[in-house]
């Protein structure tokens, strides 16, 4: 499992307003080894090869206290308020979405898969197996 930090500038308008968010969050990109497939075993040679599901993004979060509104402007000289409230929700919202696709980033990705081939290797390895990954396809 890798754990990504995220830090990113959100800029959003709407409700006649206009601002600029500073975001801080993170996620885990993980495999679930609970989908592991073992394609062969050879029980003479100790060659084993696994099958696994692509790695993907869990939990990812805004960290609220350290993110913040930086700025936040009306955006028309029209009498009427608007809502500076409607635009702050729907950026927050936005921001849970940027700290997702940050994290899934293919460099994340290819970490997290080589990650759990280290670990994998490894643990085989202590009880005499030799085992090769493959990756499932698609995502």
């Amino acid at each position: 499992m890798l754990r990504v930090s995220v830090a990113d500038v959100l800029k959003d308008s709407g409700y006649e307003y206009k601002g600029v968010w500073i975001i801080r969050g993170d996620a885990q990109v993980a495999v679930d080894l609970r989908e592991v497939k073992v394609k062969s075993r050879n029980e003479k040679t100790k060659k084993l090869v696994v099958v696994l599901p692509q790695p993907r993004v869990i939990q990812p979060r805004v960290d609220h206290d350290k993110s913040e509104e930086y700025k936040v402007d009306r955006a028309t000289w029209k009498i009427w308020k608007g809502d500076q409230s409607k635009l702050s929700s729907q950026a927050w919202q936005k921001a849970q979405g940027i700290v997702e696709t940050a994290c899934s980033s293919e460099e994340n990705m290819d970490q997290a898969r080589d990650q759990t081939e280290l670990m994998l290797t490894n643990m085989y390895r202590m009880v005499g197996w030799d085992v090769d990954v493959v990756w499932r396809a698609g995502s």
